[in-house]
């Protein structure tokens, strides 16, 4: 069973690159979470091609929850 990994921030920077890590060395399946779609839909392109492994992407900004 292959293990599927969650990612935030993974649209640039660390996240990406700690993204890239799992899915190189780990072969591991991504979740991938960062603000913008745009970012994230060419991270998910650029893993998927490069390591062979499956990804999905969630735009959404943690910082903005109304806390009510």
């Amino acid at each position: 069973m292959t293990k599927t990994a969650f990612i935030t921030g993974s649209g640039k920077g660390i996240g990406k690159a700690i993204a890239e890590e799992l899915a190189k060395k780990h072969k591991l399946n991504l979740l991938l979470i960062s603000r913008t779609e745009e970012k994230l839909q060419n991270v998910s392109k650029e893993i998927e091609k490069n390591y062979g492994v499956k990804t999905e992407y969630l735009s959404i900004d943690f910082s903005d929850f109304d806390t009510k």
